[in-house]
């Protein structure tokens, strides 16, 4: 039976999408399973990408266990068996699940009060936490204060979106001292955004009509809480505030 590759990406593609794999991702990893071990330079060319930009989703594959990085000099990449590969991904998912139901579904049903729905609390999963952060900063009207700590998160769109808000509200930025020299940085600086920086932070989050609250779980996702109950927005600003006047 012949090789239709993009049919296979169309069948595969929302499965990728629910461990946090873009189609770009589902290209790479169809040409390695297909060609057997691969340099990141052929494989560049491969997908005719530049050589520099092929590391950020092949890392991902290495990362979420669908391919494996060999020791040699130059290093190849080949593709884990699938089924193995899928089993390891299927466990970290029920990990996962089985972490949000002991921990953190608990402290949710806490704050349930039935009936009306007259607020929100609502998991986001990593596919989705950069379009949550850019509703959250874009849909405020009040003050807004924001905390960055992991580089993943100094994307275009999040730092233009913060550009965007500071224009209508006052806006604070905390960010992690070892971001202090990242270029994107630079947009905010020029704005006259104002920015501390502070070591060792513990998550990232946005405060403002509403908060999402975004820490790494033990295998280096992102994962958040949106909510739009004020005992969040509350406790989120009162921990912002106590870290603020700590930073520099």
């Amino acid at each position: 039976m012949a090789f239709n590759e993009n049919a296979l990406l169309s069948e595969l593609s929302e499965l990728f999408r629910f461990v946090g794999l873009g189609t770009s991702e589902l290209r790479i990893y169809l040409i390695v399973l297909l060609r057997g071990p691969i340099t990141a330079k052929d494989l560049a060319r491969e997908v005719n990408i530049s050589p520099t930009k092929i590391y950020e989703p092949l890392n991902k594959l290495v990362r979420i266990g669908l391919l494996e990085k060999t020791s040699e000099r130059p290093a190849r990449y080949v593709a884990v068996n699938p089924r193995i590969a899928w089993r390891k991904i299927k466990n970290s998912i029920d990990e996962k699940i089985k972490f949000f139901e002991e921990r953190i579904l608990p402290q949710i049903e806490s704050l349930y009060r039935g009936g009306s729905g007259a607020y929100r609390v609502l998991i986001v999963p990593p596919q989705l936490i950069e379009n949550s952060i850019r509703d959250v900063i874009l849909s405020t009207s009040t003050n807004i204060d924001i905390a960055l700590s992991y580089r993943e998160l100094l994307t275009n769109k999040v730092i233009n979106s913060i550009i965007e808000v500071s224009d209508k509200v006052k806006t604070r930025i905390l960010l992690e001292e070892e971001l202090r020299e990242e270029k994107i940085i630079e947009k905010l600086r020029e704005r006259g955004i104002s920015l501390r920086f502070l070591s060792g932070m513990f998550g990232s989050g946005v405060i403002g009509g509403v908060v999402i609250l975004i820490v790494k779980t033990p295998e280096g996702e992102l994962m958040g809480i949106w909510s739009d109950h004020e005992f969040f927005t509350e406790i989120a600003k009162v921990y912002f505030d106590h870290l603020w006047n700590k930073a520099k």
